[in-house]
Order: structure tokens, then C-alpha cells, then sequence
């Protein structure tokens, strides 16, 4: 229901939705902040990080130093992903999402859950 505030966000919400991921939160506020995508029931945070928005402005790039911090000291698992990522290797960054919720949400990941093999298809929510 959120609008998102970069084309980035919107290629992630496809990528969440195209491969296996488990349902995620957009823009959640967690710990006083607002992150990108929280992977509901886990304490993992994902971030999308373009260059222009995150690495041009370096208020920007300290800020999300900060936030950063403060949600690893609440506990939380925070894992950036760029715009050459999200955009040129979505398959790498599924399968990196999917290892780290397997990581520290064991048995949340569909049994068998390989990015690569059948893009396109999600598991129902």
C-alpha cells in the first residue's frame, strides 16, 4: 500500500514476488527506522542501495552507516543489495536471500527452493 521511493524498491518488490522469497514487509519500521523490505517473522532487513540516492550523497552514506548499526545492536541481520545486483544478477540475489533466511529463520525457505530453476514461479502466500 506504501509507494515506493525508487525504481530500485520496485525491481526488488518484483524480485520478491518472481522467485521463492518468503513474504516480506515493505518500508517496516524497525527499531526507529524505516528499512526497505523486512522478511516477515525474521530478523532479517534487506536494503536496496543505488549508487546515486546511497553512494553520491554522504549524509545519505552515513545515515544508513547509522540505521545500520542500530539495527544490528537491536538484533537484526541487515543485507544490502545494489542496483547491479537487484538488476543484472536477480537469480544471485534471490538465492543470497533465500541462504540467509535458511541461515537464521531455518525451515522458513521452501524445501528445494533454487532461484535458478524455475523463474517466474513463487511459492503462494
Amino acid at each position: 500500500d506504501k509507494p515506493p521511493d525508487s525504481a530500485l524498491e520496485e525491481r526488488m518488490a518484483r524480485l520478491t514476488a518472481r522467485y521463492a522469497i518468503p513474504p516480506v514487509e515493505f518500508h517496516a519500521m524497525i527499531a526507529g527506522y524505516e528499512v526497505d523490505f523486512s522478511v516477515i517473522d525474521t530478523p532479517i532487513v534487506l536494503e536496496c542501495e543505488g549508487w546515486e540516492s546511497h553512494g553520491r550523497d554522504p549524509e545519505q552514506f552515513a545515515f544508513d552507516k547509522e540505521r545500520t548499526a542500530a539495527l544490528v545492536a537491536a538484533g537484526y541481520v541487515v543485507v544490502p543489495f545494489t542496483w547491479m545486483q537487484i538488476v543484472r544478477r536477480p537469480e544471485h540475489v534471490a538465492r543470497r536471500i533465500l541462504d540467509v533466511v535458511e541461515r537464521w529463520s531455518p525451515g522458513l525457505v521452501q524445501s528445494g527452493s533454487d532461484p535458478s530453476r524455475k523463474p517466474g514461479r513463487s511459492r503462494p502466500r
